[in-house]
């Protein structure tokens, strides 16, 4: 089973583990994290599909990147001891609607074979998943996304 969450971080802070993985094994259960969440990791060299899906949802940025789409799409925070209260992002409540237009663009994308990078750790959650060169190696930081 591959289980893909968000590691819900910010991009400086170092990617753990949840403590009930350890009580799996390996061979049949693997996370794979989207760091910090999903819409700012796709985003890396998909910065027009994802600039044109968001304005498709009526978001429109001035530089994106996964800085700006993080912003776009996270959530409210509370203050806490240690960070400031954030406010939500205009996208955050549209999460779902930005999948279904990034997804239109993906397979426009791919029926124009234009070129895709697909992030690191889904390509890794994709090998697993269709037991490609074996179980990967844990994700790190410098893993190189890879064009599709």
């Amino acid at each position: 089973m591959a289980v893909l969450r968000d590691s819900d971080k910010e991009f400086g802070e170092e990617l753990s583990e949840p403590a009930w993985l350890a009580e799996h094994d390996s061979r049949h259960v693997r996370l794979f994290q989207s760091h910090p969440t999903l819409e700012p990791a796709v985003t890396f060299g998909n910065e027009t599909l994802v600039s044109d899906a968001l304005i498709a949802v009526g978001i429109e940025l001035e530089n994106v990147d996964a800085a700006t789409v993080h912003t776009a799409f996270r959530g409210a925070r509370k203050a806490t001891q240690t960070r400031e209260a954030t406010p939500a992002g205009p996208g955050a409540k549209k999460k779902g609607e930005f999948a279904l237009a990034f997804a239109e663009r993906l397979v426009r994308a791919r029926d124009e074979r234009s070129t895709v990078v697909l992030p690191a750790h889904l390509r890794k959650m994709f090998d697993y998943l269709f037991g490609v060169d074996g179980p990967p190696e844990s994700l790190t930081e410098d893993d190189e996304p890879s064009q599709l």
